[in-house]
C-alpha cells in the first residue's frame, strides 16, 4: 500500500468534509484512539480466521479483502501523519518569516 502512503498522487475525498461536523481536536483524537483500539481488538479476535474471503470495494483502489483493508488503514494514517507534519512545518516557517517581517516593520516605524 505504498501508493497510499506517498503524497505524490493526490485524491479528493469521495464525500466532502463538512467543517461544522468536525469536532474539537481533543474529541477527534479521542475518537481516533477508540477506533484504533477497536481495530486492534478485531485483529486479535480474528487471528484464527481467514479474512481473505471478506471483500469490499474501495472508491480508488477497487475491491480489497479484509487484510488489504487493514493495510490500507495503516497506510492512510501514515499518509495523513506526513501531511499534518508538513503543514505544521510550513506553518512554523511562515510564522518565522512573518515574525521577521513584522519585527523589521516594527523596528523601522519606531526609530
Amino acid at each position: 500500500m505504498k501508493i497510499v502512503e506517498t503524497r505524490v498522487i493526490r485524491r479528493k475525498a469521495p464525500i466532502p468534509i463538512e467543517p461544522l461536523l468536525v469536532g474539537e481536536k481533543e474529541e477527534m483524537l479521542a475518537e481516533l484512539q477508540r477506533v484504533r483500539e477497536r481495530t486492534l481488538a478485531f485483529i486479535e479476535e480474528t487471528t484464527e480466521r481467514d479474512l481473505s474471503k471478506y471483500r469490499m470495494s474501495h472508491a480508488f483502489l477497487g475491491t480489497l479483502n479484509a487484510y488489504e483493508w487493514l493495510q490500507f488503514i495503516a497506510s492512510h494514517e501514515i499518509r495523513y501523519t506526513k501531511q499534518v507534519q508538513e503543514i505544521s512545518e510550513t506553518s512554523t516557517e511562515n510564522r518565522n518569516k512573518f515574525g521577521k517581517v513584522e519585527y523589521f516593520f516594527h523596528s523601522a516605524c519606531h526609530h
